[in-house]
């Protein structure tokens, strides 16, 4: 921000950056409940491996326009952009309905 000199850009990593330092040690200590893949191909490492290591212990749910190597290991793949898509899955996702099934407090 030329105003304030704080950071503008998302917390994330483009393609062709590397990645924090430590990211991979966190990611490996994180036990989610599930886990979003939302308009990436993963085709670059070490953040390909993440998707396959997160899907063998969780569902994931992968938004794309178009399948990824990865789509059969998915608990659920949905096929769009993540701008059509993502407010019926976040409706979805936070609908009492889901939260009962689950067992979480409302």
């Amino acid at each position: 921000c030329p105003r304030c000199g704080a950071d503008t850009r998302p917390g994330s990593v483009w393609y062709g950056e590397a990645l924090p330092p430590g990211t991979l040690e966190q990611i490996s200590r994180f036990d989610p409940d599930g886990c979003l893949l939302i308009g990436s191909s993963c085709m670059v490492q070490p953040v390909s491996s993440i998707p396959g290591e997160l899907a063998a212990l969780h569902p994931v749910v992968e938004v794309n326009v178009e399948e990824t190597h990865f789509s059969p290991m998915m608990a659920c793949s949905l096929r769009g952009t993540a701008k059509d898509l993502l407010p019926g899955l976040v409706d979805l996702l936070t609908s009492h309905t889901v939260r009962d099934q689950l067992g979480r407090a409302t």
